[in-house]
């Protein structure tokens, strides 16, 4: 399947809490109805890795067959209802597509299906690649030389490579010459809470992934940390839009 992913920001002075609530409660249920979408995770951005405010607020990945059906269902009306509900609570927003590498993979087998029922963190990172490095050696480096260091970080549970393809923002999804991405790859490291992610990014082994990312494989890097809940998978028979939309208006009427 074609992963399509949108890092966000909330409204000015709207609090993060509030709009996680709004976000995942009302949003990612219209979101659902796009067609043709066989995979809907919505990541809420808790922090920083260093423990700072995030970068983004949340992060959508959104699963299609076929490249081609996103570019149907970007100018279905459903899509265009998606770009509406915006103006209620998103601020900012980027889109892209990647394609998926899974490198390690040691969690439980019914995360997926249900991953807001662990205390599991996600550890994403943006990169941009060095100035003056090919898309190939990049990809090359990072697969070949960057990921055999990056698998040995304490408490790993699963890694996941995600080189992007091209930027989906504006009508890049529909046009004959799509712009590249913002960034050049995201990386996804999963651990099993909180305090495990933390013991882990302040071992010093962590110096040697990040030394040597900053010498041979990123110009950049926008990192933060997320927590994952299922919204649809048709393969799995999952759909929770019902159960999301009673929570959030047990939650707004309180």
């Amino acid at each position: 399947m074609i992963k399509h992913v949108g890092p966000t920001n909330r409204w000015d002075l709207v609090s993060r809490d509030d709009y996680h609530r709004d976000y995942l409660g009302h949003h990612t249920v219209v979101a659902s109805r796009i067609p043709k979408l066989q995979r809907y995770i919505a990541c809420l951005v808790v922090r920083d890795p260093s423990g700072g405010e995030p970068a983004f607020d949340s992060m959508s990945e959104m699963y299609w067959p076929t490249a081609q059906d996103i570019r149907d269902a970007f100018m279905d009306s459903s899509w265009k209802n998606v770009r509406s509900d915006h103006s209620n609570l998103v601020g900012g927003r980027f889109m892209f597509l990647a394609e998926e590498h899974m490198v390690l993979d040691n969690l439980s087998a019914d995360y997926d299906a249900r991953p807001q029922e662990y205390d599991v963190v996600k550890y994403v990172a943006l990169i941009v690649r060095k100035d003056g490095m090919t898309r190939d050696d990049f990809l090359r480096y990072w697969f070949d030389k960057h990921i055999p260091i990056a698998l040995k970080a304490p408490g790993l549970l699963r890694y996941r490579a995600c080189p992007t393809t091209q930027s989906f923002n504006g009508d890049n999804g529909i046009r004959q010459d799509p712009e590249p991405a913002p960034w050049d790859g995201m990386i996804e490291m999963w651990f099993k809470d909180m305090e495990s992610f933390d013991r882990s990014f302040h071992d010093p082994y962590w110096n040697e992934i990040r030394f040597d990312s900053y010498r041979n494989l990123a110009m950049t890097r926008t990192s933060f940390l997320v927590r994952e809940n299922m919204v649809l998978d048709r393969q799995l028979g999952i759909d929770r839009t019902k159960e999301i939309e009673a929570r959030h208006a047990a939650a707004k009427s309180c």
